[in-house]
């Protein structure tokens, strides 16, 4: 296998990841994963928006071990969910 091939293989696979917010949000029953989709994904200059230290806060208390800087590479976009996702790979 050549060492293109190898790193082909690796983005292939990094495409189908998600980071610990996305899969703690997956885990969720529907009316919680829209709560915190809702949360998450509100305008940076609306007042109500939570921080990310606020937020990972929130997930800590399910039970979830979620850093602040988990949170904000996740709603900065990136973190691996969303690293390869708009990227052509060919």
């Amino acid at each position: 296998m050549s060492n293109a091939d190898k790193v082909r293989e690796v983005l292939e696979g990094l495409k189908s990841r998600q980071c610990k917010v996305a899969q703690c949000v997956a885990e969720q029953d529907d009316e919680t994963t829209t709560l915190l989709n809702e949360i998450m994904w509100m305008a940076k200059n609306s007042k109500n928006r939570p921080t990310n230290y606020q937020l990972a806060q929130a997930l800590r208390t399910l039970g979830y071990e979620i850093s602040d800087a988990t949170m904000d590479r996740h709603r900065r976009k990136t973190c691996v969910c969303f690293a390869y996702s708009t990227k052509d790979s060919s």
